[in-house]
């Protein structure tokens, strides 16, 4: 089986913003939340439960992305449940592995309130960062630039 690998971890790529000089607004704003994944938007259609039906979000397509969510807990979150690896077997047929997958760290909000940066500490001299858009109610990761056919990760408040 000819591979060519596409890894798409539902996780957190490297932001390239930097918003180190933005004023702190409220580190607990959203203490006790906890959000959901509920899409996995990608530009091109896929069926990868091979029920003939092809959508644009992962999560309809794949049953352990459900299990993702995010807590917040006094500045920290902690990000839990499954991501997947894709594959492209042949020319036009994917496969997909769920793998379990953990991981907390530090959060900041900016902008009154309209946007969380998080980090994690990936070894000691690595810091991985996510930036997203809050509404309110969604947390919404854009990364068109980070990852080939990626548009954005959705989290929508439980």
């Amino acid at each position: 089986m000819g591979k060519i690998f596409i890894l798409l971890i539902i996780v957190f790529f490297v932001s390239c913003s930097s918003d180190k000089d933005a004023p702190i607004d409220d580190l607990f704003a959203l203490n006790g939340l906890v959000f959901n994944l509920t899409e996995v938007n990608v530009e091109t259609p896929l069926d990868l439960n091979g029920d003939g039906i092809f959508s644009n979000n992962l999560v309809d397509e794949v049953d352990c992305l459900q299990t993702n969510k995010l807590t917040f807990l006094n500045g920290t979150y902690l990000r839990e449940g499954e991501i997947i690896e894709l594959y492209l077997n042949d020319l036009e047929n994917y496969e997909y592995r769920c793998k379990s997958h953990f991981s907390t760290g530090q959060i900041a909000i900016y902008n009154n309130n309209t946007t969380l940066f998080m980090s994690e500490r990936l070894s000691v001299s690595e810091i991985q960062k996510t930036t997203f858009d809050y509404d309110g109610n969604r947390l919404i990761d854009n990364r068109e630039e980070s990852l080939p056919n990626f548009m954005r990760l959705i989290y929508t408040k439980q």
